[in-house]
């Protein structure tokens, strides 16, 4: 009742107003009760959608079938050349372990095996596939690997593509000593001191001559250089390598052993440094330039790559036009049909 006789109150002292008021209540009032009910809609879906999630939750939903876990040694064997990027005899026991699981990783591997190791007949061919360690089948492998240089190298190869480094040092270790102190034996545990990050024990290895006749101030040139690169320090890297180089001087074979070290220990800048000391010698540099080329491919660098793949075909031509044929018809059979 106050309500009405204040509105009549106010009509009677604003007679103009009063025609207009009560059509601007009565269209907020709508607006109200329409906002009023779109939130009620909204409310009443969200309550149906949680009410149908909730009915769903509690149905069990159906075991999703177990995904087939890849054997740790397949996936690590792929990375071969990566992990070995100096020793393409072990890319070739890699290939030949793959080839069931993974044909395409070992036509790659193959490829450059056959290009840096053409004379790979007396490497095994039958390799076991990888069990559980300890196994009989392993057991006898071991046994009657350790006879022989050719055995010992396809035993110890065939635990490093695996990953097993532990295992092929400690098995190296237990070797006759005049089987251990063959000069391809050396170069193996040269490789694994290098894979392990052993360098004091591959320090001495490589002055020893595990890669080749090499001086120990020469040597040590090549690890201060790798200290710098470790330290971020790329300059004073490629300085230090530079009088490494320097110091080796004209003897091919110092050269060679200083490569060998930068490629296994995947110094790039110092790799690319001895490549192209090495084909400055006078002979055939063909093998270098094929080496050279393979090595920058693998880095995933397409500059480094253009490059020396074009080194390549300027030093060998029919060979590297061969190799990078091999490539395209290798891509071109990964691309999805129509």
């Amino acid at each position: 009742m106050k309500v009405r006789d204040a509105f009549r109150k106010w009509s009677a002292q604003w007679p103009q107003e009063s025609r207009w008021i009560l059509w601007i209540w009565t269209i907020c009032l709508a607006g109200l009760l329409g906002v009023g009910w779109t939130a009620y809609q909204k409310w009443s879906r969200t309550r149906d959608w949680e009410r149908a999630e909730a009915a769903q939750t509690a149905i069990p939903a159906a075991p999703k079938p177990a995904a087939v876990q890849e054997p740790a040694w397949a996936m690590r064997s792929r990375r071969a050349d990566r992990d070995f990027p100096a020793e393409p005899e072990l890319w070739l026991i890699a290939a030949r372990l793959l080839q069931k699981i993974d044909p395409e990783v070992a036509r790659r591997l193959l490829r450059d095996t056959e290009k840096l190791l053409p004379d790979n007949a007396g490497i095994r061919a039958d390799f076991p596939v990888p069990t559980q360690t300890g196994t009989p089948a392993e057991v006898e492998f071991a046994q009657a690997s350790a006879g022989t240089v050719r055995g010992a190298l396809d035993y110890s190869g065939w635990l490093l593509v695996q990953g097993r480094w532990q295992d092929a040092q400690g098995w190296l270790a237990g070797l006759p000593a005049n089987l251990r102190g063959r000069p391809e034996l050396v170069s193996r545990r040269a490789t694994l001191f290098g894979a392990l990050r052993n360098f004091d024990e591959l320090r001495t290895s490589v002055t020893n001559g595990a890669w080749g006749t090499i001086e120990a101030g020469v040597v040590e040139l090549a690890f201060a250089s790798r200290l710098a690169a470790q330290r971020e320090q790329p300059a004073l890297a490629r300085d230090l390598w530079r009088v490494a180089l320097a110091s080796a001087g004209s003897d091919r074979g110092s050269h060679a052993a200083l490569l060998h070290l930068a490629v296994q220990l995947g110094l790039r800048d110092q790799s690319a440094q001895s490549f192209e000391r090495l084909l400055t010698f006078p002979g055939d540099a063909r093998a270098t330039a094929r080496q050279f080329a393979i090595w920058a491919r693998q880095q995933g660098n397409p500059v480094l790559w253009s490059r020396v793949s074009q080194l390549w075909l300027e030093i060998d031509p029919v060979e590297a036009q061969a190799y990078l044929a091999g490539l395209d018809r290798s891509a071109e059979s990964r691309k999805p049909g129509p």
